[in-house]
């Protein structure tokens, strides 16, 4: 028997769509594990990428603390010399202004003396004539010193050259936040990083442009306290006197200096490298003052009775007035009320004020020996925190997606291979653990008290929260 409705048994007997629902649910399953994968992955890119930022952050902020700290090691050798130029052409003014003086005086006495004893006597005006001759010849010589030498020129040029590298020194520091966070904030801009936070943060009031924001820098790790300021005088005077002690200021023997000896003490000739000592046989100083001292004030005294123009010691090379007062002078600036006597005359003259190494101790000034170990190295690094928000991904709330932004963290440090101090020009920047991580709680108080760090905010409470235990000690891994 033939069916009516054929077409109904072969449509039943039609299985070719049986499996798509299967199909269908086996693409669902791979999507969703596609979706996964690919938020993973760009959870993991992202953590990288921001730990990888945070790195280049760190150690870009050391950078350029180093190279503050090489400019300002460079300067300070500068100031040396230049502090050693002052005082020698100071001296020099000084010494050859007393010898007019004193000849015009002298001439005025030889006048009076003849006028009361020559008379008419022919030989007695030709013999204070002789004396006045022997006067003038002092006082050419003298004045030929001055045209050529120029000491006051000398002078003022130093002194400028002081004004000008301690103002460049400030400037390093009064402007390294700022400067130190447009260079992060280049490469936050590289690496989609939306926020940075530094510490030790900079200190606002503590001579720096410092906001007291975050994305901006640290303070270049130098001080000029009270002590500080002591020490770090005394260090350019032993600079001056004694160049590279074999610990420390070792870029004296970079400019050609014997170790042992710096620019006061050998930068004068190889006969005579005391500068002093030059100065005074390269001027005519050495036969000069012995010659006006000795040979005319002193031996013509019975005869015209020249008094208080003498000279009160004798004069001899190497043992007369500028000498004399060369090394006055000098005891005066590095003695050892030398920074009080900066400090007091600096209203008129200009000294050097150069920076202290933070870290440092103020005893290695006076005891090299304690060299590098004693440098607490903690006190030139830096803690960068990088912040980036999430970007988009597929279906968050599926996935569980949190909505803080992603956060790391690295240390870099400045160091100096050759010496710790601010005349060796060696300063390098490396990463280093991040041990400051170690006392987490002094760094939350640093974030909640800076301003705008509230991409930060999560990271505060995390630490926070983990005061006091040994949670966080676990979790930090440098």
């Amino acid at each position: 028997m033939t069916s009516a409705f054929p077409g109904i048994r072969s449509l039943h007997q039609d299985r070719t769509a049986a499996l798509a629902p299967l199909y269908g649910f086996i693409l669902l399953f791979f999507a969703w594990g596609m979706a996964t994968t690919l938020n993973t992955g760009e959870v993991a890119y992202d953590k990288i990428r921001t730990q990888n930022a945070a790195d280049a952050l760190a150690l870009a902020h050391a950078e350029q603390a180093a190279r503050d700290l090489n400019v300002m090691s460079m300067n300070n050798m500068a100031l040396v010399q230049m502090l050693t130029v002052s005082a020698v052409t100071f001296t020099l003014m000084e010494t050859l202004a007393d010898i007019q003086l004193r000849a015009a005086t002298a001439q005025v006495k030889i006048v009076r003396s003849a006028a009361s004893k020559c008379g008419i006597n022919p030989y007695c005006w030709a013999l204070h004539a002789a004396i006045s001759m022997q006067v003038l010849t002092t006082q050419i010589k003298a004045l030929q010193v001055y045209l050529r030498y120029r000491p006051e020129k000398g002078f003022s040029t130093s002194q400028r050259m002081i004004d000008g590298l301690n103002r460049m020194n400030d400037h390093l520091v009064q402007s390294f936040p700022r400067r130190s966070g447009e260079i992060m904030k280049l490469l936050m801009k590289e690496n989609r990083i939306d926020s940075v936070f530094t510490y030790p943060p900079c200190r606002r009031g503590g001579g720096s442009d410092c906001r007291g924001g975050v994305d901006e820098g640290g303070d270049l790790p130098v001080e000029r306290g009270a002590v500080q300021s002591v020490a770090a005088h005394m260090e350019i005077c032993r600079g001056a006197e004694k160049g590279a002690d074999g610990d420390h200021r070792q870029d004296y023997t970079v400019h050609g200096y014997p170790r042992g000896k710096g620019p006061y003490t050998a930068g004068g000739s190889s006969g005579k490298p005391h500068l002093r000592d030059h100065v005074e046989a390269e001027t005519g100083l050495s036969w000069m003052l012995p010659f006006f001292g000795e040979a005319t004030l002193r031996f013509w005294d019975p005869l015209i009775r020249f008094g208080s123009t003498k000279y009160r010691q004798r004069q001899k090379a190497r043992d007369n007035d500028f000498t004399r007062r060369m090394n006055r002078n000098w005891t005066a600036v590095c003695g050892g009320m030398g920074g009080v006597t900066s400090s007091v005359l600096g209203a008129v003259f200009k000294f050097p004020k150069p920076y202290w190494l933070k870290g440092r101790p103020e005893a290695t000034v006076l005891a090299p020996v304690l060299g590098p170990m004693a440098q607490d190295t903690d006190k030139l690094a830096f803690l960068i925190l990088a912040a980036k928000e999430r970007g988009p991904r597929f279906n968050p709330e599926e996935f569980g997606e949190r909505s803080h932004p992603y956060h790391a963290y690295a240390q870099a440090m400045v160091y100096n291979p050759v010496s710790y101090d601010l005349f060796t020009s060696r300063w390098k920047a490396r990463l280093v653990p991040a041990k400051f991580m170690d006392q987490p709680g002094q760094v939350a108080d640093a974030l909640r008290n800076s301003t705008g760090a509230g991409q930060f905010r999560i990271v505060s409470e995390i630490i926070l929260r983990a005061r006091g235990s040994r949670q966080w000690s676990q979790v930090n891994a440098h």
